[in-house]
């Protein structure tokens, strides 16, 4: 087996969490607040958590454990200890008939988050420095304004505001909604690039994928070098006559980008809409933050 210091690790953030683990290990499930993360069909981590109202028991939680497969409370390692040092941890073991585990239950004072995060135990199971690292690299709460999202191989910054709405992970597309107020946030992701893009140009493909809204209240352009398309909302006195006068319906109003990168064979879409006009450097930010790995 390989020592720590011989495995890559890659970035995985997922709704207010963030950490690093082997780049040979991918999610294979994901909910809003839980991720199970595989290497060749193996169990090798997963991670639950969420909010806590009230006051924290690490026991009523490990009694929950309990209810699953037989737990047992553990003693954590040294250098686990060490890495959790800023949340209120203990540990725990498990058996069941196809695997055996053990993990760590934390709590967060500052943030009064709780997670569990739990290794499973089976040959090709993870030395004890490398769940050090991933123990060392995790946080679960953010540090200034941004979000980080890195799942996959994508990879955007996107204001903390903005909360997830739904998301789907499917052979050859991507897509995850953001809400916050009356803006609304969507990430896209295609693969593969070049048979999507086969007999057809950047802005006949967007058509085809539902990205260019219908009518034509839309201003639309190229740019770099045609590897992308931009949209947004044409302004009109509709739009405001609407603020004054709210039985006149209209449009929500938006700005669109899909963009081709060649050298990965994605194709990435994002759209913000609002029912005000869009902060165009907002737009620009969340574009520029946005990439595939």
């Amino acid at each position: 087996m390989k020592t720590s210091g011989q495995i890559n690790m890659k970035e995985f953030a997922w709704n207010g969490i963030r950490f690093t683990a082997p780049e040979k290990w991918e999610a294979a499930k994901i909910g809003n607040r839980y991720l199970l993360l595989e290497e060749n069909a193996r169990p090798m981590m997963e991670v639950k958590w969420n909010r806590v109202n009230g006051k924290f028991s690490h026991r009523r939680h490990l009694r929950r454990l309990a209810g699953q497969h037989p737990v047992s409370e553990y003693v954590l390692p040294p250098q686990w200890k060490t890495a959790l040092a800023n949340y209120h941890a203990s540990g725990f073991r498990w058996e069941s008939k196809t695997f055996q585990g053990s993990g760590a239950i934390l709590y967060c004072p500052a943030c009064r988050n709780a997670a569990l995060i739990q290794f499973y135990r089976h040959p090709s199971t993870p030395t004890e420095s490398v769940a050090h690292r991933i123990l060392a690299s995790f946080h679960d709460h953010l540090h200034g304004e941004q979000a980080l999202w890195s799942v996959f191989d994508i990879r955007a910054q996107i204001p903390a505001r903005f909360k997830l709405a739904s998301f789907r992970f499917n052979p050859g597309h991507f897509f995850l909604k953001f809400l916050s107020g009356r803006q609304t946030l969507t990430l896209n992701r295609w693969s593969p690039a070049s048979s999507l893009l086969a007999g057809k140009n950047l802005l006949e493909l967007a058509a085809t994928l539902k990205q260019i809204p219908k009518g034509n209240n839309y201003r639309i352009r190229f740019s770099d070098g045609d590897l992308a398309v931009e949209g947004a909302s044409k302004s009109s006195s509709r739009q405001w006559l609407s603020i004054l006068r709210p039985s006149i319906s209209s449009s929500p109003i938006q700005h669109f980008r899909l963009w081709h990168l060649p050298n990965k064979n994605r194709i990435l879409g994002l759209r913000l809409e609002s029912n005000k006009p869009v902060e165009i450097t907002l737009f620009h930010r969340l574009c520029a933050g946005y990439e595939s790995l």
